[in-house]
């Protein structure tokens, strides 16, 4: 068989499993994606829609005051939980951010007439998955191409 004939199974055996490999990488980067989302709702205090989260009510903002906390903009990290509890899942090709902590339900969806803030506290802006993709993604596929290349000899 012909060198270059060599490579084709190689790339459609990689494309077939391409979501391992996405998967793979996205485990790698766990820890970097969770730690932009939870930097934007701490310190932002926005949605993954570049929605406010709001303020504190005076009454929440003495509470907070009085255990050294940050009282301007609401940022979901009270006692950590949420955060420290965050993972990723990846199904289909499709990004999934969540939190075991149990307020997670809560956070999201509130309850009673308590409104939550909606699923978007667990998503990354357009911009910062943009910007995962092209800083961590982008390099890793265009690695295994080089790697794929160098396993073919001409």
């Amino acid at each position: 068989m012909p060198k270059l004939e060599r490579y084709i199974p190689k790339l459609d055996n990689y494309i077939k499993n391409f979501e391992k490999h996405l998967a793979t990488q996205v485990k790698k980067d766990e820890k970097f994606i969770l730690k932009v989302l939870q930097n934007r709702l701490e310190f932002q205090n926005i949605d993954g829609d570049g929605k406010s989260l709001g303020t504190y009510s005076e009454r929440h903002k003495k509470y907070r005051s009085k255990l050294g906390l940050r009282t301007s903009g609401v940022t979901l990290n009270l006692f950590g939980g949420f955060y420290k509890d965050m993972f990723i899942a990846l199904e289909k090709g499709q990004l999934f951010i969540d939190s075991k902590d149990y307020k997670t339900l809560l956070l999201v969806d509130g309850e009673g007439n308590l409104p939550g803030y909606g699923q978007a506290i667990l998503e990354l802006t357009e911009g910062e998955q943009q910007e995962w993709i092209e800083q961590r993604i982008e390099p890793a596929l265009i690695e295994i191409i080089i790697n794929f290349g160098e396993e073919i000899i001409f």
